[in-house]
């Protein structure tokens, strides 16, 4: 049980640093787009004022529901979880981990939106079943 304990924090702290390429900071990694040193005033003033087409998700995924695939979750395998690990993705970067008798939740964004105040940030594309 202390080892898996120690795992998840070693893991967490691997992540948590390699995605910085200086204190503080994160790093973009993709190797596809061309680094730009932006902020957010820079943000909004693209979103707001610029010409370029933003995508709408709600239209895209309405267009075609296999982008986001889903199945539905078994209650009963949540509820009464075997001796072996059990991992389960329920959306974003929010996981369960079950593990004799060990319950772990990671990231929990469960409202309709992922922001702590309501009017910010985008509506869930899709609903928690």
């Amino acid at each position: 049980m202390r080892w898996l304990i120690l795992f998840v924090v070693v893991i967490g702290i691997v992540v948590g640093v390699s995605s910085c390429s200086s204190p503080g900071r994160f790093a973009d990694r993709n190797p596809y787009v061309t680094p730009k040193d932006t902020n957010a005033i820079d943000f909004f003033m693209m979103r707001w004022f610029g010409d370029d087409p933003w995508a709408d998700q709600m239209q895209e995924y309405n267009n075609d529901p296999s982008l986001v695939p889903q199945t539905r979750i078994d209650l009963g395998a949540l509820l009464q979880p075997s001796t072996k690990p059990q991992l389960t993705w329920l959306g974003h970067a929010t996981f369960l981990l079950q593990y004799q008798g060990l319950t772990i939740l990671t990231d929990p964004i469960l409202s309709g939106r992922a922001s702590p105040v309501s009017l910010a940030n985008a509506f869930r594309i899709l609903t928690m079943h």
